[in-house]
Parts: C-alpha cells; structure tokens; sequence
C-alpha cells in the first residue's frame, strides 16, 4: 500500500471521528441550549404566577390599609399596581404591558393558561368588592345604575343605599367587607387556580427537562466513546507511521548524510514500491552516479584523460561537466605533447646543426634526421649557390632515401618546378595531390607515389639560403608543418654560417667567438627549455586548480526564472550574493539590468534565438553587481517548455567562473610568455645578428 494512500485513509478515519465529535458537541450544546431555554420558560411562567397571586396580595393589604386608615397614598398606591397589572403603565422593566398579555407569550398549554385566566378573573371580581370598600370611605354608594355617588345614608355590602335609620357607617362597612368571610372565601378562589397551575407547570416542565437530561447524557457517552475511538486512532495512525514512514525516512537520512559525507558506498536496501521505495532507490542512483563521477574525476587526475564516462541524462550538468573538463585537459595535454616535441625536436636538430661544420655533413645529418623525426620516406636538401652572382641555382646537397626522375642533374633554377617555385616567393607549400611522375618512393616492394609533399623555404633575415623537400605516404599535421617551417630558420642559419666558414678562413677568429657563443646560446636553450618544462609543470597544476575549482562551482549554482520576455520571476541566495541586489529589487525586473555592457549584443541576439527555438544555450557572462563590480558566469539557460512544446518561461544556471577566467589570463600571459622566449632562442641562433 502507497504512503499515500495510508495518509489518506489515517487522514479519512481521523477526519470522520472528528466530524462526529464536532457534531455530538454540536448537539449537546444545542441540547444545554434548549434545556437551559425550558429553565427559562419554566422560571418565566413561575415568575408570571407568582406575580398575579402577588398582585393580588399587594392590592389586599392596600386597601385593607387604606380602609383602615384613610390614608390616600394607599389608595393611589392601590391603583397603580392595578394600572402595572392591567398594562396601563410600564413595569419595572419599562414594558407597558398587561400581565394576561404576557402570560400568552410565555407559550402555556391551554389547561394551564386557563387556570391562570380563572385567578386572574377571580383578583378582578375581587377588586371590585375592594372598591367598593374604599369608594365607601370617600362617602360613595353605587345607585341604581351601578354608579357611585355621594350620599349621607349608609350602604349594604353591595354598595347600595339602605332605608333611612338603618345600616352601617362608611368606614365600618368598608372594614367589614375588607375582613369578612365572603372576602376571605374569594380570597381562596384566587389562590385556588395558582396552586393548580403551578402543579401542572411542575408536571410538565420537570418531564421536558428529564427528557433534555437523558438526551444529554446519551450525548455525552457517545461523545466519551469516540474520544477513546480517536485515540485508538491516533496510537495505530502513529505505530503506522512510525513503521512505514519514520523508520524508513531515519534510515534514509542516514544513508544521505553518508553520501553528504562523502562516502559514496551507501546503499539502501529498500524494495517497496511505495513512495519512500521510489526514493531509496532514487538515492542509490544518486550514490552511484556520485561514485562513478569520483571515479572518472579520481582518473582524470591521475591522468589518465582517455577515461570514459556516460552522464546520467542530458540535464546531469556535473557529469558534462566532468567530461568537458577531461576534453579540455586532453586538449592541454595534446598541446603540451605537440609543444615539447617540437621543443626536443629543435633540441636536437640544434645540436645536429651545432655539431657538423661542413655543408655536406650538415646536410645530409638535417634530411636524415628531418625523414626520422617526421617519420616520413623520402627528403631533400637543395642549396643556394650564388657564385655566378647573375645565375644564382638551387643544387641538391643531401638525400635521403632518395630516387628523383625529373632532375638527373640536381641542379634546379629559379621558377623551375615546386622547388624553383619555393625559392622565387618564399612561402611554403604543402600538396597532398601530387603530379603524376613528379617523384616516387623506392622500396624493396617496390616504388609508390607520396601521400603528402611538404617544400620549405630555408629563410633567415629575408634571404633564402636553400630549400627543404620531403615526401611521405601520410599527411602531416599542421604543428609538423610548423616544426620545420621554425626550423628551418635555424637550418638556414647553419647553413649560412658554414658557408661564411667555408667562403674564407679569415673569419676563422670570428668563427671561433661565434662557436663559443653558440654554445652559450645553446645552455641557454637548454636552460630556457628547463624553464618550459618548469611553465609545463606550472600549467598542469593551474590545470588541476581548475578542475578543483570546477567542481566548487559546479557544486555552488546561481538560479534564476524569467518569463518570456525576461522578467525576473525567481532568484536563489546566490543570485543575491553575486549580483549584490535584494530579492525586492530583482523581481519583476529585466535580466538585461545585469549586461555588463562589455559583450557584444550579438551574443545575447544568439542567446535569445537559441532558447527562443527551444533549445538550450551555453556560454560565459560577465555581469555587473549593483555596487559596479563585475562577475563572470558560464550559462546554461533552458527554456521550460508548456503541454504544445512552446516556451513558457526559462530558466537559467549560472555559475561563477571568475577564478577561472584570471587563470586563464594567466595561462595567456605564460603562453605568451613561452612564445616571447622561442622569439628570443631564434634571435639568439647563429646567423640571425
């Protein structure tokens, strides 16, 4: 099963536990809310009961008091609780509002609405006997039509006038029908109702809120059962994941840091086929792309440059990298190679050349030497003879291995053939299309035509001194050309020193000083070659450096993303640190911002339709930092490509290469400077003062 397909289903049961949860709380606080509600009704109609037999007693004692005293305050005391119970004024609350109103609100059921309506009924045909009473004091008697009015005679205890010379007084009616057994008896009739209702109010109510308490406590267990089912829960969710997910991540991480570390023998022995699987083997591939990249870079520096290696996709930049890196030590080392064997090469003919003093020594010890060291079959030496100062001619004075058809004679005037040809314009030529029967290689298997034919002119200061002709049945490289057009100076100059040697012996002194200086010039060459040797050694450890501080870039990127038209979109840390800008001032902005101003425009119109047709471009930078420094990078910029194959943003890396671009001035300047000493060594050459 799929780690995520566990979280998923940890996730899902946990979620589902919790909803329930949510919703049982939900419930038991809907539940509190509608028992807390009840209370208040409950409370609600207690209080509205108890108001009324209240009221009822309040108006009692006022009047009774009033009657008793004749004390007015009582009386206005007496009406206004009538006014607040019948809604003619506002209550303590400042509602203005009958207390029959308020009993409908308070939602009774009908029996107890009509319990309450009973006492209230009964209070109003009780204030009517109260009023009586007290309009009884003031000297008021009802009439015939129920009106009260004043009069002198007294009154029975329904208000109405008595015969003259009979009854009782005002005030003492009025005490005795406040405190007679007919008032006491409707006095009952009030409270009788209110002890009804409160029973049925009781027995209603307590049933409603034993029902909210037993769905309460259902509630409450259901609630107790899934907080023990989420723990449940959560112990097996983290046993899981502690078993599929944290062991295996800890094991990971181990193995990782190994690799960090350096040690790249880790291997994770994980089969699964989940995700955490997909990844421990991803790690070995890392690991062992890692180890086959120390391997080739340990090869590398051993020197071992025909090492191969296959990067792991076309985006494995390290291992491009690593073999660019290889190509171009080949590169230094073949130039090296070429360069000291064409130092040894004049090494040696220097002192071929330093070691014979007559012209037939010197020159068949030159074409010998010249066929062994170019490996070719076949040369010649022909020499400039000028002792009819109006006829000069070209005569052959050494050869090797040599079967010429053409001049039998070995003697050859200016303009005449390839070699008259050298002679007369001083510049070298090379054929690998030679003419038929121009000349022909002897063997014991027999003769053959040459694959290449070289022809140089022997030059020193201006003036030909002879020419060099060889043959060979492969082609020569263009540092072989090279060899013997440079040494050819150097021939050219022996062979005019001898000439002089031979030409008279009054020079015999001068030649002697100039022996002694040439065998100067040569320790100086041989110190001078020691110093190339030592510029070599130095250019193979500026070599190394560099490949070490390939790979500290290569491991140090600078990451940036633009959109189509260059807008910055992202940059990493390294971004920052290079180019000096904080990530505020960068995004949005334009990557031209960052032109050196120093490279042609035509490089970055190249860039642009590189990545613009979809591929990718490589090349070095040079980027100005906000503060005006300047910094060298080598781009890799890859366009991102959408779901129709188009461009929808790029994405560059860069990395930083100005170590190696001061090396590489440095090794121009050593370059240089190698060329500037073969400059002096051929100045420094017999002949060339």
């Amino acid at each position: 099963m799929s780690i995520k397909k566990l979280y998923f289903i940890i996730y899902t049961v946990t979620g589902v536990v919790l909803l329930s949860l949510g919703v049982l709380i939900g419930l038991i606080v809907r539940n509190q809310n509608d028992l807390n509600a009840n209370q208040a009704a409950r409370y609600q109609s207690y209080r509205l009961a108890n108001e009324l037999r209240v009221s009822s007693e309040e108006l009692t004692r006022l009047a009774r008091t009033y009657v008793a005293t004749r004390d007015d305050k009582y009386e206005a005391m007496y009406w206004d609780v009538l006014a607040v119970r019948n809604g003619e004024k506002p209550r303590p609350d400042g509602r203005t509002i009958s207390l029959k109103a308020l009993m409908k609100e308070a939602g009774f059921t009908e029996e107890e609405f009509a319990k309450l309506k009973e006492a209230e009924d009964n209070s109003n045909d009780l204030v009517t006997t109260e009023t009586i009473a007290m309009n009884a004091i003031k000297g008021l008697f009802r009439d015939e039509k129920g009106n009260f009015v004043r009069r002198e005679r007294p009154a029975d205890s329904s208000g109405n006038a008595m015969p003259a010379g009979t009854g009782e007084t005002g005030q003492a009616l009025a005490i005795r029908i406040m405190f007679d057994d007919k008032y006491h008896r409707d006095k009952a009739k009030i409270m009788k109702p209110i002890d009804d209702f409160f029973g049925m109010l009781e027995h209603r109510t307590s049933r409603t809120v034993a029902k909210y308490a037993a769905r309460g406590d259902g509630y409450l267990t259901l609630t107790i059962l899934l907080f023990a089912l989420l723990i449940v829960v959560t112990g097996m969710s983290y046993f899981l994941i502690r078993r599929r997910v944290l062991s295996r991540l800890w094991t990971i991480n181990r193995e990782a840091q190994r690799i960090l570390e350096g040690d790249f023998s880790a291997t994770l022995n994980d089969a699964s086929a989940d995700e955490i699987g997909v990844l421990a083997k991803g790690i070995n591939k890392l690991s062992e792309g890692l180890k086959q990249k120390a391997d080739f870079a340990r090869s590398i520096g051993a020197g071992r440059l025909v090492a191969e290696y296959k990067p792991l996709s076309e985006k494995d930049t390290l291992g491009h990298s690593l073999i660019e890196m290889r190509d171009s030590l080949k590169k230094v080392a073949e130039a090296d190679a070429r360069r000291q064997w064409a130092t040894e090469g004049l090494a040696t003919f220097s002192e071929t050349l330093r070691t014979h003093h007559s012209l037939q020594q010197l020159g068949n010890a030159v074409v010998a030497g010249m066929v062994k060291y170019l490996h070719a079959n076949q040369a010649g030496l022909f020499l400039v003879n000028e002792d009819d100062g109006a006829d000069p001619r070209l005569e052959l004075l050494a050869c090797y291995a040599y079967n010429r058809k053409k001049y039998l004679e070995k003697t050859i005037h200016p303009g005449e053939g390839l070699v008259g040809q050298v002679y007369l314009e001083g510049e070298t030529i090379y054929l690998t299309d030679i003419p038929r029967n121009y000349i022909s290689i002897t063997s014991g298997l027999g003769e053959g035509n040459p694959t290449a034919l070289l022809i140089v002119p022997l030059k020193v200061n201006g003036k030909i001194e002879g020419v060099l002709e060889i043959a060979s049945f492969h082609a020569m490289a263009p540092h072989e050309i090279s060899f013997v057009e440079k040494l050819g100076e150097n021939i050219a100059s022996a062979l005019a020193g001898v000439k002089i040697n031979a030409r008279t012996t009054r020079l015999l002194e001068e030649s002697q000083l100039q022996s002694e200086a040439m065998r100067a010039q040569e320790e100086e060459m041989r110190q001078n070659m020691e110093e190339m040797q030592t510029t070599q050694e130095e250019m193979r450890r500026l070599s190394l450096e560099m490949q070490v501080q390939t790979h500290i870039i290569n491991s140090v990127a600078i990451v940036s993303r633009t959109d189509l038209k260059g807008n910055i979109t992202y940059v990493n840390d390294e971004f920052l640190k290079w180019s000096k800008y904080t990530r505020e001032e960068v995004m949005g902005r334009n990557h031209r911002f960052l032109k050196s101003g120093e490279q042609p425009e035509a490089l970055f119109a190249e860039l642009w339709k590189t990545i613009g047709s979809g591929r990718i471009f490589r090349g070095e930078l040079k980027n100005k930092a906000k503060d005006g420094s300047f910094y060298w990078v080598d781009a890799i910029i890859a366009p991102v490509a959408g779901e129709d194959g188009a461009p929808q943003a790029y994405v560059a890396q860069l990395f930083v290469i100005n170590e190696a671009k001061r090396r590489e001035e440095k090794l121009n300047e050593a370059l240089l400077q190698l060329q500037a000493r073969e400059a002096t060594m051929r100045e420094l050459t017999p002949g060339n003062g």
